[in-house]
């Protein structure tokens, strides 16, 4: 899960959007599987999937850390 963190620190770096999953394989291992986006279409699926409320956002990334 620290592979998955560094993606998303390197993205948010770069200015990008990241969309990252982990699957766990038999032998304990992790496969990673990511794809990177401008934050425009990041912004765009968010407001699509979830709509205009931030509150029903699942990461409101201009909202107070809880």
């Amino acid at each position: 899960m620290e592979l998955r963190r560094g993606l998303f620190n390197a993205a948010k770096l770069h200015g990008v959007s990241l969309h990252c999953n982990a699957a766990r394989q038999k032998d304990g291992t992790f496969t990673l599987t990511y794809a990177v986006h401008s934050k425009t279409a990041g912004r765009a699926h968010v407001m699509n999937k979830h709509g205009e409320d931030r509150t029903r956002w699942p990461y409101d990334p201009r909202g107070k850390g809880k």
